[in-house]
């Protein structure tokens, strides 16, 4: 009976993922959710009683999701001192390249309160403290932390987002800079 729950509750996370990214956040309600799930507006409510819950689990899991492939990539890599900021580039090309998952959450960002922004920014803060492992220059971990950063803010907002091919090079080139003697 549980996994029967946790499937629907999956259901409506990935049905609420699916309109987020085809550009609904304004227009996106529970109402909408439930009737795209092809489920009661009761059953989605059992799961999450508004709108700001579900968005913020929503965030959250997705954040969650890219923390653990960002450490699977991580073990895959040999020990080096690059390790952890090839990761996070490695896990930024597979998301951008799958619909920028990211980007959903944060979206979802926007319509949730201060304190639950708080818990989905320290995800992200975890995730970043692993650089800090690497025996980088912090110039380099800034800026690679920043063109990625960019790469899926141009993407969110639409303005001139870049090409599967630019956003190759643009990672190839990162892991060259991150590698080159300084």
């Amino acid at each position: 009976m549980d996994s029967k729950r946790e499937n629907k509750k999956q259901l409506l996370l990935e049905t609420a993922k699916k309109l987020l990214i085809s550009g609904e956040l304004a227009t996106l309600t529970l109402d909408a959710i439930a009737k795209t799930a092809n489920v009661s507006k009761g059953g989605l409510l059992y799961h999450f009683p508004t709108k700001e819950v579900l968005l913020n689990e929503l965030a959250t899991s997705i954040f969650a999701k890219m923390q653990e492939r960002f450490l699977e990539i991580a073990e895959q890599i040999p020990i080096n001192p690059s390790r952890y900021t090839t990761a996070l580039i490695q896990v930024t090309k597979e998301d951008l390249l799958a619909n920028a998952e990211l980007n959903v959450a944060l979206l979802a960002q926007t319509a949730i309160s201060a304190d639950l922004k708080k818990q989905v920014s320290k995800l992200y803060l975890q995730i970043l403290a692993y650089l800090d492992q690497d025996q980088l220059i912090e110039s380099k971990k800034q800026i690679t932390r920043l063109a990625l950063d960019g790469l899926y803010y141009n993407q969110l907002f639409m303005v001139v987002p870049p090409s599967r091919e630019e956003i190759d090079k643009t990672l190839h080139h990162l892991k060259e800079f991150i590698t080159e003697e300084t």
